[in-house]
């Protein structure tokens, strides 16, 4: 089984998209096993409503995590990250859309090809960043795949071993990309990539922008 770590701010309407659509689209011969991540929010009516939803949804989900304090983005990561077993895990965010299909197990077996260095394994977005100065990593998969000199936390496929490593050595539950765990991923020897879709530039579609969410416990 591989698992999925999913953080969730109870923003019900693009939660249901992203669990759907993934349920829809991503694909392994292993199965999956969806451990679910519920952080506190600062509106009460909204809290409810995120928990009652995960409750109505709870056969979608093999573990839910409620948050006892507000963690925000960048500690959910890491509080999720304790109940992951798997060697690779996907990693999903509340707020993406799955436009096309993405099979797993090709993905896990590159980057045992490269599991000396390569931690993750990103989708790039609609919105995705600049690559046209990027080092191009050479698979057999039909998705072109890109070195990135950036740790991210963002929807992918994760090497278990090399994130609690990156995770640890930043000394911190807070998982800021930028900030912490980049110079940790550098200083490990560490290296991060991001995959592009198989018939278009991007492999999904980040809603929470287009809808007004900011990242974190916010609207």
């Amino acid at each position: 089984m591989i698992d999925v770590a999913i953080s969730s701010c109870a923003r019900v309407d693009i939660l249901e998209k992203a669990v759907y659509t993934f349920l829809k689209h991503v694909k392994s011969d292993q199965g999956f096993r969806l451990v679910i991540c519920e952080d506190k929010v600062d509106g009460p009516a909204r809290q409810e409503e995120g928990r009652l939803w995960i409750v109505d949804n709870t056969h979608l989900f093999d573990t839910v995590v409620w948050a006892e304090k507000k963690l925000t983005y960048v500690y959910c990561f890491s509080e999720i990250l304790k109940y992951i077993k798997s060697p690779y895990f996907f990693r999903l965010e509340d707020d993406v859309v799955f436009e096309e299909d993405i099979y797993v197990d090709e993905i896990i077996e590159f980057m045992k090809e490269n599991s000396a260095d390569l931690s993750q394994v990103i989708f790039r977005r609609k919105t995705g960043c600049n690559v046209s100065e990027l080092q191009e990593i050479h698979n057999k998969l039909s998705r072109k795949t890109l070195l990135i000199p950036r740790y991210s936390i963002g929807t992918g496929v994760f090497n278990l071993e090399w994130t609690r490593k990156i995770v640890s050595h930043s000394g911190t539950d807070q998982c800021h990309e930028t900030g912490v765990l980049t110079p940790s991923m550098k200083v490990l020897g560490a290296t991060s990539s991001i995959m592009f879709g198989e018939k278009q530039e991007h492999a999904l579609d980040c809603v929470g922008d287009s809808l007004g969410f900011m990242k974190g416990s916010y609207k």
